[in-house]
């Protein structure tokens, strides 16, 4: 009984340790793929091409429901919206509304069908439409419960003249426009 009790903590010890060796592989992929992905997006800012996401006169990505992901969308978007002569705070306000709104996507969403976000944009009489959309539905969040996080949809509604949210089984949709300052920006592009 005695040598079957030492086998048994034995093999935890092993198991814990193998655990822990894991664990530490696993922060070091991570900070890995952290400094690829961060070395991405700086490459994309400087990009001085068309913005990824560009369809003639539409925005539209299909990404990931990943972290990195938020950079990318708002770089991307971004770009499009000044290449469409929108200018500095409203290009600024909208790119910050749908990193939030993609943010929610990516973390709030369960039971995925697909672990993706769609963003679309276009502009349309002086004024941006945005859409985000994810593919599960949303529960409670922890970090909401606890009051440490929460007020993405709060900022979107203080960044965006119309938000609405449409939720179902099958994934929540976040319609967000904005009126723009200089109206003239519709429909412009302006080429580098």
């Amino acid at each position: 009984m005695y040598s079957l009790r030492l086998a048994e903590r034995e093999r935890a010890v092993s198991e814990r340790t193998r655990a822990s060796l894991l664990c530490a592989r696993s922060r070091e992929l991570r900070k890995q793929a952290d400094r690829v992905s961060d070395g991405l997006i700086e490459t994309l800012r400087r990009f001085e091409g068309r913005p990824l996401g560009e369809r003639g006169e539409a925005f539209s990505l299909h990404l990931p429901r990943l972290p990195i992901a938020l950079g990318l969308v708002r770089q991307a978007l971004l770009a499009w919206l000044e290449r469409r002569g929108v200018g500095g705070d409203d290009a600024a306000e909208i790119a910050l509304a749908c990193s939030e709104a993609c943010a929610n996507a990516m973390e709030h969403p369960q039971a995925t069908e697909r672990p993706a976000v769609q963003v679309a944009a276009s502009l349309r009489q002086g004024a941006v439409e945005v859409v985000v959309r994810d593919f599960g539905s949303w529960g409670a969040s922890r970090a909401v419960e606890a009051g440490t996080r929460g007020r993405g949809l709060e900022m979107i509604h203080r960044l965006m003249d119309d938000v609405a949210v449409a939720g179902s089984a099958r994934g929540t949709t976040v319609t967000m426009r904005r009126r723009l300052s200089d109206p003239r920006a519709q429909g412009t592009e302006t080429r580098t």
